[in-house]
């Protein structure tokens, strides 16, 4: 890999904050209207509108033309239990990962 990667790397240190939520409704009530409050633009066309943006403001633009009202976009969703159950081998279904109903695997 060294080969075809011919750059300097560096490392830099970031710091990251956490936020916790208590409450007292169900995980699934709360997990859907985050994800119901993240955008989903059509990558597609959301990758086209960020390749051809000329400025700074035209990119900025597309960015948050794409974003939900938390300020999130969605670019992939993955079903990491189902990846542990393949991995165990404790997976009943077929085998494969299926998209949700909105097309999201």
């Amino acid at each position: 890999m060294s080969q075809v990667l011919d750059v300097a790397s560096t490392i830099r240190k970031i710091e990251i904050e956490r936020l916790g939520v208590t409450t007292s409704k169900p995980f699934d009530v709360v997990a859907a209207a985050l994800e119901a409050a993240i955008g989903r633009p059509d990558m597609v066309e959301f990758f086209k509108a960020t390749n051809s943006a000329w400025t700074f403001a035209d990119l900025e633009s597309s960015v948050h033309s794409g974003l939900g009202r938390t300020g999130l976009m969605m670019f992939m969703k993955l079903d990491h239990g189902a990846i542990l159950r393949k991995e165990t081998g404790l997976d009943t279904t077929t085998g494969k990962l299926e998209p949700d109903e909105k097309g999201i695997c």
